[in-house]
């Protein structure tokens, strides 16, 4: 009898922890829904602007009140730095990190805490932080006039296929209790809560999204990836 039990509990170890990391996928899902509301806020009160860190700018970051200057394309995980007048990071904290996500709670001050609990847990696509040309389907070299103009904002009329391109994903997942699977250039290989720019918000496979391209004139210190490096960005379609 002894041994039935623990047969029957060997058997249902497994079951329970995928039952738990479904029920997670579940609110990280919710989770890019609400960040979806606020980051359309945003751009609701800039003209349809979505949010991209401006060079000489400060942020106020989620440290204790202290203001931080960012790149352009660190707004892929500082975005809550730019969108901080709509929504700030104590007030977001809820639903800016994945389910078990730790941060450190040190004095913003501390020589320990140079991160002062950043950065969010969810990726902002970088198709939204430079316009469609820098990953045009025909690339041509760019001059530094087109460069200039190519790293202007994007708007909400931008996005071509809004149901198919990508706009947030949880990178983090911390409630699978591993290290992610990712394939050789760095996207993921299975199924992570996603956000869409519609708004709708479903599990998908990153390495299953359309092939990424590089950028035509710009290092964005970033690997290419899909997602991230959506041909003709936000013009173009991950699905």
């Amino acid at each position: 009898m002894i041994g039935l039990v623990g047969v029957l509990i060997a058997l249902s170890v497994p079951a329970l922890r995928v039952a738990r990391a479904r029920a997670f996928d579940t609110v990280s899902l919710a989770n890019l829904r609400s960040i979806h509301g606020v980051v359309e806020t945003y751009a609701d009160r800039y003209k349809g602007q979505y949010p991209v860190a401006q060079e000489g700018v400060n942020y106020r970051n989620g440290c204790a009140g202290i203001h931080s200057g960012f790149l352009r394309w660190a707004t892929t995980y500082a975005w809550p730095a730019v969108i901080h007048e709509v929504l700030t990071w104590d007030e977001g904290l809820a639903f800016f990190l994945s389910p078990r996500a730790r941060r450190d709670s040190l004095a913003a001050n501390s020589p320990l805490s140079p991160t002062c609990g950043w950065p969010t847990s969810y990726y902002f696509s970088q198709a939204f932080l430079a316009r469609p040309e820098l990953w045009a389907r025909n690339p041509v070299a760019g001059t530094d006039s087109d460069i200039k103009i190519w790293l202007r904002s994007v708007y909400q009329g931008d996005v071509q296929f809004p149901s198919k391109k990508v706009m947030f994903w949880d990178y983090e997942m911390p409630y699978l209790g591993r290290r992610l699977r990712m394939d050789s250039e760095g996207n993921l290989e299975e199924a992570s809560p996603t956000l869409f720019a519609d708004g709708h918000a479903q599990l998908r496979i990153q390495s299953n999204a359309s092939k990424a391209i590089p950028t035509t004139a710009w290092n964005t210190n970033f690997p290419v990836q899909r997602w991230h490096n959506t041909q003709d960005g936000v013009r173009g379609f991950d699905e």
